[in-house]
């Protein structure tokens, strides 16, 4: 048989509005949005349920080159009876669909290794046995996953293929009020040293992680300690204060990549007074508008648009 090859540009040319000509009768197992793969008329469709919706993500690579990812978007999936997650479901209404498989990856962790499971019904539960392992919340928080995956015949012969099927999860709580936000390019000076940080743009400002900017300045007369106290979910900035390390400060990754975002609802205080800084919880990690984090600690931020370089100064006071 003629092997046929669907390569996927994004995810707008994978999914069409489902519909079908002629009443089809199917024995979905899952509940959720309905997605045509292709078009009507490959007689193959997906159902994801808690889906949220499609976004594009920017992917920078170790040499800062830009790539546009566009990914859909769910709730964390709920455990099965079987303990399984279920993702989404695939069915077919071309009569030779046998056997569906996979080789899933991570844009961070990689290879999630090979699965292949046999169509029943007209249906096949794509469900990740390396994610069905333990509590899939350590697994998936601020991945992206692509779920490329090809359908065979009884033969053994690949009869239809799916590529650049990209997921990214988001907890439940935070389904209503997800941000997509894109990672900063701007280069960092300290004091006049150039440290890498792991920022986001949001809103045209940069937000960096907390315990980043406290280990970057740790050395300076403007550290800061911090302190967390988890059942007032409140944080603590004290000035003056040595910084204790927790590990994971200043860690960057080869490829930096737009994340789910959420605004913070934990209360902050400086020296012990309430303060109101707009922060955004990315990855389980508070990050702050590094601006609002410069005036209430008293150290200078500078921006330089051509260079794009952003300078942190701490022999110097804060200036609007």
């Amino acid at each position: 048989m003629k092997r046929i090859r669907f390569i996927m540009l994004g995810i707008v040319a994978i999914f069409s509005l489902f519909s079908f000509d002629m009443p089809f009768a199917t024995a979905a197992k899952l509940k959720g949005e309905e997605f045509n793969l292709i078009d009507s008329k490959t007689g193959y469709w997906v159902i994801i349920p808690e889906f949220i919706g499609i976004e594009t993500v920017d992917v920078y690579d170790k040499n800062e080159k830009l790539k546009k990812m566009d990914v859909i978007l769910v709730e964390t999936p709920k455990k099965h009876s079987n303990n399984t997650y279920p993702i989404f479901e695939v069915m077919a209404k071309d009569e030779k669909a046998h056997m569906l498989e996979s080789f899933p990856h991570s844009l961070y962790s990689g290879t999630l290794g090979g699965f292949d499971v046999t169509f029943s019904n007209k249906s096949a539960i794509y469900s990740v046995p390396q994610l069905n392992k333990g509590n899939i919340d350590r697994y998936v928080e601020n991945e992206i996953f692509t779920f490329d995956f090809y359908i065979m015949n009884a033969g053994k012969e690949v009869i239809f293929e799916v590529y650049d099927l990209n997921f990214m999860f988001v907890q439940p709580n935070h389904a209503k009020d997800v941000k997509i936000v894109s990672p900063s390019v701007a280069k960092v000076m300290v004091d006049g040293k150039q440290i890498e940080f792991d920022a986001f743009n949001i809103g045209g400002n940069n937000y960096f992680k907390l315990r980043d900017v406290a280990a970057a300045v740790s050395d300076s007369k403007k550290g800061f300690g911090i302190e967390w106290d988890s059942e007032k979910r409140a944080v603590t900035l004290l000035s003056g204060q040595p910084y204790k390390l927790v590990g994971g400060e200043l860690e960057t990754v080869e490829q930096r990549v737009s994340s789910a975002a959420f605004l913070s609802k934990s209360s902050i205080y400086v020296d012990g007074k309430p303060v109101e800084l707009a922060a955004y919880q990315l990855g389980g990690s508070n990050y702050f508008k590094l601006r609002d984090l410069a005036e209430a600690l008293n150290f200078n931020v500078g921006w330089d648009p051509e260079k794009k370089i952003v300078s942190i100064d701490t022999t110097k006071e804060y200036k609007q």
